[in-house]
């Protein structure tokens, strides 16, 4: 069995958060990604941009159910544009000895598609992204 993202775009207008209809960020399955925003199947292991916040108090008609089951969090798109995805990253299974594994960037380990969703959220107008997961 496997592991899904439930993600929606928000967009800020006038203090107050909508969510981006039609726009469901993320939603391929790659672990990859998934260990990048929430340390989730994270077999790697590499550090997550942030730690889990759970979901947003402010956020439009939040329902745990349509975004998963656990491991409830956001990002702001500020942050995923602001990270270093450049800096060198040790690529690894969990399992492997110390020092296994070869050096990569996180760019390379998160593939186009990762940025090429970030574009489309940047031209969407989204603000933050909003995600669970279930299993």
């Amino acid at each position: 069995m496997g592991t899904d993202i439930w993600c929606r775009a928000e967009q800020r207008v006038d203090g107050e958060w909508h969510v981006i209809d039609g726009l469901a960020p993320f939603d391929w399955r790659s672990y990859r990604v998934f260990a990048f925003l929430a340390d989730i199947r994270n077999s790697w292991p590499i550090p997550p941009i942030a730690p889990r916040r759970g979901l947003p108090d402010d956020s439009p008609n939040v329902d745990e159910a349509e975004l998963g089951d656990h491991s409830y969090s956001w990002l702001s798109l500020a942050e995923l544009a602001a990270f270093n995805y450049d800096a060198l990253l040790k690529e690894r299974q969990a399992t492997d000895p110390p020092g296994a594994g070869r050096m990569t960037t996180y760019r390379e380990f998160l593939g186009a598609r990762f940025f090429a969703e970030l574009v489309r959220l940047t031209h969407a107008g989204a603000d933050r992204i909003v995600f669970g997961f279930d299993s």
